[in-house]
């Protein structure tokens, strides 16, 4: 994306603009420009998410702070930054850290909708949103029910009005977000590359079909089952085909069977309780019941108010946001990654905000209601520490905190007034310890590298290795066994002359690797190896133009390339010469093929 600006407008894998990531190009943007601007680098391509992760903290303090206090919004954003998951994306070039920030920028707008009665920022909110779906394409609608009900029950412009801003914001959200959608499926295939991840070679099909509607439904876009609970199927972000992925922890995560994944590391089972399993729990849960609490003693507060405000918009809002994001993680069938519950931690962040706001204020219901969540999430704490062992010490530092806590909501209720002072000091000191465990798994997150497929944050204890904190984990590309060999590379160098592509392989898992170093490497069947992106009719073509000689079957890690290229690698193997390892200086059977002058060949062995 960095070579050209049609791979960058289109999401490119290869310099030669043949198939672009199975992703909308969003967050690519970004990174791509990063890169561009700071030259390539992991810290050029790493600095767009901790911009983002910082920005996202910076507009949810802002958000509830104007509406809810100070005390609130400091809360809100100190919960947000402490929360595992939101460190984890936010240290990966993953889209979700941005994804992230859309959503609390619309949120941020939609406020200001509401404060200044301006529907210009209604708007924006609208144009937020559309940049996300380019950014992680559905997901982004999970927020804008909650969003669009607060202003719809908030905003204080007459209700026929406030139906027409809705309808004209969802108009601009739909625009922005099937713009780049309709500018690649307008343009001829022949002039771009193959949209990787789809069944028909469209955009649409990447916003709508495998990981679009196939997400909630778990169809994988070869037809077949995926998910947690389903097969891996060849479809791309599955658990995989022969081999996996590589960098997995030695024992899977704690209380998983050793030796393979387990179905926590993929989303775990679907039921209620799914984001309080062991991949996810410990990732964005920690204060949820204080989250729960909250919301509910602001919903008593808000009807007894009875009026339209910012509150009650801020409250619906951030209610809506959380229910329909738990609901639909809960019970989504496809694949699911435990990371994207990032996605959720700033509607919970700012739940545990609001009730900081309730619980300063006099009166015993907000000390009692603060006993009884920071009870409650002691609980949830306690159990997520002992899933990793070794960390006693914490579990005793969370429980006398709740203890203190109770402690200190016992002495306030005598009449002396230092007593009561004395009392709402301890109930603060022992609140913040609530946020010691996130932030110790939080932190534990900065000390390890990420891996690119399966960011997280928590510590290594107890003999289980997060992802990436061996170098064998880092799932960064790499020559050798799944990518290009350095010798057989180098040689393909000095081969090369005006060809298109150095060579063609089947994954960009192969190619990664030469990529990065500057060679215009084809990855044929895309993320995973299974896109359908060329035919025998077309490598024909491809060969006889003189911009392909040299192919490599085998190596991805999805199976063999689907549909009409299903027969690609067979096809190679029959009608090309194949080369020997021992003319780069490698040993052993080779799976590099020289196709020069050959495609008469294909054309004849065509099925």
């Amino acid at each position: 994306m960095t070579t050209g600006w049609k791979a960058f407008f289109y999401g490119s894998l290869d310099p030669g603009n043949w198939i672009t990531t199975d992703k909308p190009p969003g967050a690519l943007w970004l990174q791509a420009l990063s890169a561009r601007i700071f030259g390539y680098s992991g810290w050029s391509l790493l600095l767009p998410s901790a911009v983002c992760g910082a920005l996202a903290v910076y507009l949810l303090i802002v958000t509830v702070r104007r509406v809810w206090g100070t005390t609130a919004g400091l809360v809100a954003g100190s919960a947000l930054a402490l929360t595992p998951a939101v460190v984890a994306v936010s240290r990966s070039n993953n889209p979700d850290a941005l994804l992230m920030l859309t959503v609390v920028a619309a949120a941020w707008a939609t406020e200001r909708a509401i404060t200044t009665k301006r529907v210009h920022w209604l708007m924006a909110a609208g144009a937020i949103c559309g940049f996300g779906f380019l950014t992680k394409l559905l997901v982004v609608g999970l927020v804008m029910p909650g969003l669009w009900l607060g202003y719809l029950v908030a905003a204080s412009e007459p209700f026929v009005k406030r139906r027409l801003h809705l309808v004209a914001a969802t108009g601009l959200f739909a625009t922005i977000s099937l713009a780049w959608i309709a500018a690649v499926d307008l343009m001829p295939t022949t002039s771009r590359p193959y949209i990787g991840g789809t069944t028909n070679n469209t955009a649409l099909d990447l916003a709508f079909g495998y990981r679009g509607v196939g997400r909630l439904t778990g169809t994988s876009y070869d037809g077949g089952a995926t998910g947690p609970n389903g097969p891996g199927g060849s479809g791309p972000g599955g658990p995989g085909g022969p081999g996996g992925f590589p960098g997995r922890p030695p024992g899977g995560f704690p209380g998983t069977t050793a030796g393979g994944f387990s179905v926590d590391e993929f989303g775990g089972k679907t039921g209620i309780e799914r984001l309080f399993n062991n991949g996810m729990g410990d990732q964005v849960m920690w204060l949820a019941p204080i989250a729960a609490i909250s919301l509910v003693a602001a919903a008593f507060a808000a009807a007894r108010r009875r009026s339209r405000d910012a509150r009650l918009w801020s409250l619906v809002m951030f209610a809506g946001w959380t229910a329909v994001t738990f609901v639909v993680f809960s019970f989504i069938s496809g694949v699911f990654h435990n990371y994207y519950v990032s996605f959720v931690a700033p509607a919970v962040a700012a739940l545990c905000g609001i009730g900081a706001s309730l619980a300063i204020r006099p009166g015993r219901i907000g000390r009692w209601m603060t006993a009884l969540a920071l009870a409650g999430t002691g609980f949830v704490q306690v159990v997520f520490i002992g899933r990793v062992g070794g960390f006693g010490w914490l579990k005793v530092t969370v429980v006398s905190g709740v203890l203190l806590f109770l402690l200190s909501t016992l002495s306030a209720l005598l009449p002396k007034g230092h007593v009561r002072w004395f009392g709402r000091g301890l109930g603060i000191a022992a609140s913040l310890i609530a946020l010691v465990a996130p932030g110790v798994w939080a932190v534990a997150g900065t000390t390890h590298p990420q891996n690119a497929t399966f960011p997280d944050a928590r510590p290594t204890v107890a003999g289980v290795v997060p992802f990436g904190a061996t170098g064998a984990g880092r799932g960064g590309p790499s020559f050798g066994p799944t990518g290009l060999d350095r010798a057989m590379l180098n040689w393909l160098r000095t081969q090369h002359t005006t060809e298109k592509w150095v060579v063609a392989v089947q994954s960009s898992m192969q190619a990664s690797a030469a990529l990065i170093a500057g060679d215009s490497v084809m990855p044929i069947g895309g993320f995973s190896g299974g896109d359908a992106s060329l035919s025998v009719e077309r490598l024909a073509d491809l060969i006889k133009k003189g911009d392909l000689r040299f192919l490599m079957t085998g190596g991805g890690f999805g199976g063999p390339p689907r549909a009409d290229g299903a027969n690609i690698m067979g096809a190679v193997e029959t009608a090309c010469v194949p080369v020997s390892a021992t003319t780069w200086g490698g040993s052993g059977s080779s799976s590099l093929f020289d196709c020069a002058g050959q495609a008469d060949k294909f054309r004849a062995n065509e099925p």
